[in-house]
């Protein structure tokens, strides 16, 4: 089997789509991933095919002002989504040709349309429901012009009308729910393509770099901060704070910055930046982590049995904040939006303190690794097919 997996977003929509490929690879089937031109070197590293696809939605969402992208620079965010959408309908029927299958992931409002304007038949991959519930639907705001760019597509090929974008995107018998049933909650009757695969985690067995292991091995467990593609979006949750935060709290953090950081020498401080890691390594050797509220961040968290401090900033991260509280492995959520040290120091005090949440945390684990999403995945695609 011949599979197309487009994955334009950011590296949280990515990193399961290339899970998911080393996954139908190792099956021994075929796998062709497209994404972002800044993943290349992520796909390069584990001998995936790659074709680079779209702009780097990680630079842009750091570019914008505080808040949610799209509340604060509503212009900026539709030029974008515009321009992507028109760059998914150009390319991507000419990737999909000769696929038996494509699998689409993050933004892939046009993905559907593309493969079927070539014959070939289309699953979602979706990281939460949000995006194919009605409920969910309503909060997320689709510029017109897309809705009006797509149904000129289907006319110019033949292809059925679209009333709404999104519930044509994300049709309920056309998604695979990679994400843990546990951590997702009860659906409510909602049948999908096949129920929910849990998470699609990448095993990434390159070391933790030379400084992060001499960090670790230099005093007690240490707190994970980091905030994923959206690191810097809120001026207010800067390095000033997260040294605010351990100071007051008492602890070490290792702080994923988003960006490039400058090798530091022994002896260290309290707080050590570092750059992207495997989630898999270093969260199995913290105190807790303290996310934005991601799909993959989550699910590696709670994988590792570590309570967890969920600050969501947009998109699905406050659905996942609410869900890992009443779960009972996080204090209630911190939003991100007028966070300050106080109310992120005393949510991450009860996460080190409070028995409960570890213990919690621990069960959850338990029942989480006795179980792969990839496997479970891989396993469902080439066991039926998708028509």
């Amino acid at each position: 089997m011949r599979v197309l997996l487009a994955a334009p977003g950011s590296r949280g929509d990515f990193q399961p789509m290339l899970a998911l490929a080393l996954g139908l690879r190792a099956a021994g089937h075929e796998a062709l991933l497209a994404a972002r031109p800044l993943y290349a070197p992520d796909a390069a590293a584990f001998s995936v095919p790659f074709e680079p696809l779209g702009q780097d939605i990680d630079a842009f969402l750091r570019s914008q002002p505080a808040g949610a992208p799209g509340r604060t620079s509503p212009s900026g965010f539709q030029a974008f989504l515009e321009q992507e959408f028109l760059t998914h309908l150009e390319r991507l029927p000419t990737l999909s040709r000769g696929a038996d299958l494509v699998l689409g992931a993050g933004m892939s409002f046009a993905i559907r349309s593309a493969a079927e304007s070539v014959g070939v038949p289309y699953l979602a991959v979706a990281y939460a429901p949000g995006v194919f519930l009605t409920g969910g639907r309503r909060s997320i705001a689709m510029p017109d012009v897309l809705l009006q760019t797509l149904r000129s597509f289907h006319a110019r090929h033949g292809l059925p009308a679209v009333d709404e974008l999104l519930a044509y995107a994300f049709a309920l018998e056309r998604v695979l729910l990679a994400a843990d049933a546990e951590l997702v909650g009860p659906l409510d009757g909602v049948k999908l393509w096949t129920p929910p695969t849990g998470a699609l985690l990448l095993e990434d067995p390159r070391p933790l770099s030379a400084e992060v292991e001499a960090f670790l091995a230099a005093g007690e467990p240490p707190v994970y901060v980091g905030f994923g593609s959206l690191s810097g979006s809120q001026p207010a949750l800067d390095e000033r704070l997260v040294h605010e935060v351990a100071a007051a709290v008492g602890c070490r953090v290792l702080y994923f910055t988003g960006k490039a950081v400058l090798p530091q020498r022994e002896p260290f401080g309290r707080v050590l930046p570092i750059g992207h890691a495997s989630h898999g390594q270093l969260f199995a050797r913290v105190r807790a982590v303290v996310h934005h509220g991601g799909a993959g961040t989550l699910a590696a968290a709670a994988r590792a049995g570590v309570p967890q401090v969920v600050v969501p900033h947009a998109f699905d991260q406050p659905f996942w904040a609410e869900r890992a509280h009443r779960l009972g492995i996080a204090p209630a959520p911190v939003p991100a939006r007028g966070v300050d040290a106080h109310q992120l120091a005393s949510a991450l005090q009860q996460a080190l303190t409070d028995g409960r949440l570890r213990e919690q945390a621990q069960r959850l684990a338990a029942t989480l690794n006795s179980r792969g999403g990839v496997d479970t995945a891989v396993a469902a695609l080439t066991g039926r097919a998708v028509r």
